[in-house]
């Protein structure tokens, strides 16, 4: 996953419901329990560990994440060894945890066999309520029904407990694909081999209804079943030869992906925009106010100029010439009529 990391990460905390969803978030889940492994082998039982904790849904939604992140890669999802797929799982995990608790490889595959198949019943239950098109239903209606039928169709009257997990799968295509390999495999009711690069002893587990949980990469030799992706090889051929439905697919996750790129330029280059113009009009705004206080003091200077100007006109008009010899008088009266010229103009 390098080189994608930063956008498979998104599918941790993109919304992957939409608003008409909101209402069924506000009533409260519980843990799905994880069902026991069944093992035949005495020598093991001597040897077996202490059962760990239920999954939390916090942990169940970063388990979802990690197996979105890994198999919707579309250079090496599709195209790898089933050790190798499940170990970049794990790795994922491990890397975006934080204080959640350590948890196996192996507990991984287990409690994502135990989701999958859980979840793909619901959708199948789901399915049935949608295509019943009854009128006035509203989605919050609709996921009610499915969550009864569910509990209906289930042999130990279970109820739906891993909705948590259904509102980050719903929308993503992978997770269609699989649900309908998991639902042709029930309809199928045949024993299914794992895929050819799959590790060998993979166990069967079975959920707490007793359903059989498939593993969680297997071939689906139904001919009705839908194709899995393609992997890399068969991209970089379907590139190369170009005009096939195959090439048409990659060239639209590869303009998909090329809008979200622009998309986030977009965006960037609209919040340096939005920056600058702030910046802009503070500067102005700080302008505006400097040049306001220079003209207030400007105005103050020559109010104070003009004031003075007053009190001397004021002074050179009442004094008393009689007393001052002949220069002294001529000087003072020629200043009098200056003063004088200046009001009446």
């Amino acid at each position: 996953m390098e080189g994608h990391g930063a956008y498979y990460t998104n599918l941790m905390n993109e919304g992957t419901y939409n608003e008409n969803y909101e209402d069924i978030l506000d009533t409260p889940t519980e843990f799905q329990q994880t069902p026991p492994i069944k093992d035949n082998n005495p020598s093991s039982k001597a040897t077996r560990k202490q059962k760990g904790k239920n999954f939390t849904e916090e942990e169940d939604r970063l388990l979802v994440s990690a197996w979105l992140n890994v198999s919707t890669d579309a250079t090496q999802g599709t195209n790898q060894k089933y050790c190798t797929f499940w170990k970049r799982i794990y790795m994922f995990y491990e890397t975006n945890k934080g204080d959640i608790a350590e948890r196996s490889q192996n507990s991984l595959m287990h409690r994502w066999n135990v989701i999958q198949e859980i979840v793909s019943r619901f959708c199948g239950a789901l399915s049935q309520i949608e295509n019943r098109n009854q009128s006035g239903q509203t989605i919050y209606d609709k996921v009610e029904q499915a969550e009864q039928l569910f509990k209906t169709n289930n042999p130990n009257n279970k109820s739906f407990q891993l909705r948590h997990c259904w509102l980050k799968l719903k929308d993503q295509p992978k997770w269609h694909i699989r649900h309908n390999e998991l639902a042709a495999a029930r309809t199928s009711n045949k024993k299914h081999k794992t895929r050819k690069n799959s590790s060998p002893g993979i166990l069967h587990l079975t959920t707490e209804d007793g359903n059989e949980v498939l593993p969680a990469e297997t071939i689906i030799t139904n001919s009705d079943a839908p194709k899995r992706p393609i992997g890399k090889k068969k991209a970089k051929e379907s590139l190369r030869g170009g005009g096939s439905d195959v090439c048409k697919e990659a060239l639209d996750i590869l303009w998909a992906k090329k809008r979200e790129d622009d998309a986030e330029k977009e965006r960037k280059r609209e919040e340096r925009y939005a920056k600058s113009y702030a910046l802009e009009k503070e500067r102005l705004e700080l302008n505006k106010q400097k040049h306001a206080l220079e003209k207030e003091r400007v105005e103050h200077e020559n109010n104070n100029s003009y004031l003075k100007r007053i009190a001397e006109g004021e002074r050179i008009m009442s004094m008393d010439l009689s007393c001052m010899n002949e220069l002294q008088r001529q000087f003072y009266m020629s200043l009098q009529t200056e003063i004088l010229a200046k009001r009446c103009s």
